[in-house]
């Protein structure tokens, strides 16, 4: 919760035991590091906090769950992407992901 907090990312729905679960996801793939050197995009700025229901969703879902979720939280966390030097809008993301804009 207080990772959640935090970071204000947009969910908090599973619980197990009465107690809330997040899990990590680099929101620029860890796979396209070399796109973005000399920076290091395993850093706080590109990484989010969601619910189990929506990681799975942006591994897995269709491309318009892909695409709502990934929307959401480039708008939360662009503006850090950007002040600590990773350049990418919004349709970059998505291409990275393979999703038409």
């Amino acid at each position: 919760h207080t990772a959640y907090r935090r970071q204000r990312q947009m969910c908090i729905r599973d619980s197990s035991k009465g107690k809330q679960y997040m899990e990590a996801h680099h929101l620029i793939p860890m796979s396209n590091q070399e796109n973005f050197l000399p920076v290091n995009i395993d850093r706080e700025e590109n990484i989010v906090c969601i619910c189990p229901n929506c990681h799975r969703a942006i591994h897995y879902g269709s491309n318009e769950e892909k695409k709502e979720r990934l929307c959401k939280l480039y708008d939360i966390r662009g503006n850090g992407l950007k002040s600590s030097g990773i350049n990418i809008d919004k349709g970059g993301l998505l291409k990275l992901y393979k999703i038409d804009q």
